[in-house]
């Protein structure tokens, strides 16, 4: 399983981002994936404040340089990214930690040698008349492949 801090950030404004997540793939930057709260439900902040959550992966570890910090450091360190190098905010106080959340086991995380299982089983599913996989378990894949579901439903009841 995969090990991630996830980090709650308020920002003074808005909004960040048009997205609602966003890779990162940046070694400057201590999330591999940020989600801006309100660009999946405009209820989930309220005012002139949005919620950055950056998904810090890490191993369960007091060595792990991640999972050993304390929750204001690690905030700083992500706030700290989102002005230098995402360009996202002019200085790092403009985010004030919420919470941390701790996972040691939030993610599966298949070793190489199960591929060929996890590939026969999407075989199997996609000959199923009218589903529709979500590839690699990606939540945008998911919530796209529940939509055509649904329009396909909702065009066969007409």
């Amino acid at each position: 399983m995969r090990t991630v801090c996830v980090t709650y950030l308020q920002i003074d404004r808005p909004r960040v981002t048009d997205e609602a997540w966003v890779q990162v793939d940046d070694p400057l930057v201590p999330a591999a994936r940020i989600f801006e709260m309100p660009n999946w439900n405009a209820t989930m902040s309220s005012g002139n404040r949005t919620v950055l959550g950056m998904e810090c992966y890490c191993a369960p570890s007091s060595d792990d340089p991640i999972w050993s910090r304390s929750d204001a450091d690690l905030a700083d360190l992500c706030a700290a990214s989102l002005v230098d190098p995402l360009g996202w905010l002019d200085a790092a106080h403009q985010a004030r930690l919420l919470e941390v959340v701790r996972l040691p086991a939030a993610y599966p995380s298949p070793d190489l040698d199960q591929l060929p299982a996890m590939d026969a089983a999407a075989k199997m599913l996609a000959q199923i008349k009218g589903l529709h996989l979500a590839r690699g378990s990606a939540v945008i894949d998911a919530i796209h492949a529940g939509e055509i579901c649904a329009r396909t439903a909702l065009s066969r009841s007409r």
